[in-house]
């Protein structure tokens, strides 16, 4: 990895800088770059969740029409409103415990969501490289279900080495695909064969 001296370039951009101002996953980067990965992946999760709230309107109410609708076939069978109404509730949880999942998982196609898709972001296995699938997405996603959270996840993003709450135990981060060839952006595996190939090619 790199270290601490006076002089180094930027892990990202190549740019010298005279002090290793900011930290990415472990690598000296200088603070445009630090910034501007930041802000894509501040930036992507609002779009995300705006498309969310967006596709959660007609979402909503297909709900509330397919519980309502369950509730009455229920009810008529029966002929026990007692009934009707405990399929109402249990469509209805079963439905909001889906779109919940939904949104935890949406790291989950293939590392992406849609707004990471949108700017060239992607979450992947730390330790191999692999994408995100929807049980990592779901780990690394389930913090921000608590309240203000999120806001603790965008400060996180400034402030430290990249990764945030929930990156931990998914054992996941996040790239930026440009520059996935790029030493902040590798994953172990793919370090340690960098690594291998330097040892060969010296020796």
């Amino acid at each position: 990895m790199a270290t601490t001296s006076a002089g180094m370039a930027c892990s990202i951009c190549d740019a010298s800088t005279v002090l290793p101002e900011k930290r990415l996953y472990g690598y000296n980067v200088c603070t445009k770059c630090h910034s501007d990965f930041a802000m894509k992946r501040a930036f992507a999760y609002i779009v995300d969740m705006t498309l969310w709230s967006i596709f959660c309107l007609p979402l909503t109410f297909f709900i509330f029409v397919l519980s309502g609708i369950s509730g009455a076939v229920v009810g008529a069978a029966t002929h026990n409103d007692n009934s009707g109404a405990n399929m109402f509730v249990f469509v209805l949880f079963v439905c909001c415990l889906g779109t919940t999942f939904l949104v935890l998982g949406m790291d989950g196609f293939a590392g992406h969501s849609p707004a990471k898709a949108m700017f060239g972001l992607q979450v992947i296995d730390d330790r191999t490289g692999r994408p995100a699938n929807f049980f990592d997405s779901f780990q690394r996603n389930l913090p921000l279900a608590i309240p203000f959270m999120p806001l603790y996840a965008g400060y996180q993003l400034f402030q430290s080495d990249g990764r945030r709450i929930g990156d931990g135990w998914s054992r996941t981060k996040v790239i930026w695909k440009p520059y996935r060839d790029k030493a902040p952006f590798l994953s172990r595996k793919q370090l340690q064969a960098r690594l291998a190939a330097k040892a060969v090619a010296k020796s």
